[in-house]
């Protein structure tokens, strides 16, 4: 069977039909016997059929996505010179009968269909839109969670400040220029591009944008977001008659590096450290910050000074933060207290890494116990007696369910600390001891 130009639009204009059962016997023996000699319009049998599969994934199953769709976009942009202009014969004569008159479309609608079959197919191409839901912050950051008293302040827009006692209540959005005051909580706030921040107590930030934070006073952890780098202003007093009032200090925090800053009450000083490297800047010197190193940058432009970092005891302030994360925390929450209850009585520093932990008073209790009570610490015998002994002195009546469990511990010398802890807290709680 000769496959010429004429026969190939009409095989063409009969192929839509064709694929949906619609040609009548004699037609459709007549469309398989052209198809089997001609390889141009077997392949355009093909787009069509992956043009119609991605119609019904769209009505149905989205399954048919990005490379299959653009790749059915792609050829079938590739042929549509073919499938209306390219393939023309100028000598070729109308159809042969009343039948393939019937069947065949108006030529000159066929650039319109393939046109409007290619934009069809360029919007299946495009990626799919990713589900609303709360995965990410609608403005430029989030309170997600606060610990301690649970009592903030936030300020939308300047001066408007309002108080806020957090119930585990949805998460407040913050927009562009708003401000976090902590009292006596520590918070941790979402930026929009993923990014985390940690406030301490009697701390206050500016969300300038989502990439950029300034800390008025108090300290602040954060981790920049994957592929971002996230930016940590402070204004420090110069304190010198001669130089303007303040100067900007700016820390780098590259992407998926995490930095802990603090500025005193007085804003004489800005400190930074980090676990990767950072960089700092100020109108007068730009340098580099390496790992776990401690950068102080003074008012007045001089020099920053450096000193190794002691991380783990600078983020014990945490510890009540993240058990109030949940499971969320619960693998950083731990990591850290392994960090720190393995150097008490092994360093000249231990006391005063106890007296840190011992700080954080009832809110360090749960942190402590929850870890005591863990399948984690069962492979760290002595870590877990350390964190069950301080958790004991710590409790709280709060804490009396968690206390109760350890009472009936396999390890005697937890046994022995919570049933002090509960004796000490009956006793209290008895007004004729």
């Amino acid at each position: 069977m000769s496959t010429n130009a004429s026969n190939c639009r009409q095989i063409r204009d009969r192929l839509s039909s064709y694929l949906d059962g619609e040609l009548g016997d004699e037609l459709r023996v007549d469309v398989d016997a052209h198809l089997e000699m001609c390889l141009s319009c077997r392949q355009q049998l093909q787009d069509l059929k992956e043009l119609d599969d991605a119609c019904r994934m769209t009505l149905g199953p989205a399954s048919l996505v990005g490379k299959s769709r653009a790749a059915a976009a792609a050829r079938l942009a590739e042929r549509i010179e073919s499938a209306s202009w390219g393939g023309r014969d100028e000598h070729a004569q109308p159809a042969a009968n009343s039948a393939d008159r019937a069947t065949a479309a108006p030529r000159f609608l066929l650039p319109f269909v393939v046109a409007a079959g290619a934009m069809f197919c360029v919007w299946l191409a495009r990626p799919p839109r990713a589900p609303d839901g709360p995965d990410l912050p609608t403005g430029v950051g989030e309170v997600v969670a606060v610990a301690g008293d649970s009592k903030i302040a936030i300020a939308e827009t300047p001066g408007a400040w309002r108080n806020l006692s957090w119930q585990g209540q949805r998460p407040i959005v913050m927009p562009a220029g708003a401000r976090v005051r902590t009292l006596a909580a520590t918070c941790e706030l979402r930026t929009a591009h993923a990014g985390t921040l940690r406030l301490n107590s009697d701390s206050e930030v500016v969300l300038h944008s989502e990439d950029r934070v300034e800390l008025v006073r108090g300290e602040m952890w954060c981790r920049g977001a994957v592929g971002r780098e996230l930016m940590l202003i402070a204004h420090v007093k110069t304190q010198q008659p001669s130089l303007p009032e303040s100067s900007i200090v700016t820390f780098t925090c590259p992407s998926a590096t995490e930095v802990q800053c603090s500025v005193p009450p007085d804003a004489s000083q800005a400190s930074c450290f980090s676990n990767g490297d950072a960089s700092c800047k100020t109108s007068t010197l730009e340098c580099s910050v390496p790992a776990n190193t401690l950068v102080t940058v003074p008012g007045g432009g001089t020099a920053p000074a450096m000193q190794p970092a002691d991380s783990a005891r600078a983020r014990s302030w945490q510890l009540p933060l993240l058990h109030q994360l949940g499971e969320a925390g619960q693998g950083e929450r731990d990591a850290l207290l392994e960090q720190l209850l393995a150097r008490i009585g092994a360093a000249k520093a231990s006391y005063l890494l106890e007296e840190d932990i011992r700080a954080l008073g009832p809110a360090g209790a749960p942190p402590l116990l929850a870890y005591a009570r863990s399948d984690r610490s069962r492979a760290r015998p002595e870590l877990r007696r350390r964190a069950a002994r301080i958790g004991c002195y710590l409790s709280t009546p709060t804490s009396r369910s968690e206390l109760q469990q350890l009472v009936s511990d396999t390890d005697s010398e937890i046994a022995t600390y919570a049933k002090q802890a509960i004796q000490r807290l009956n006793d209290a709680a008895d007004p004729s001891e």
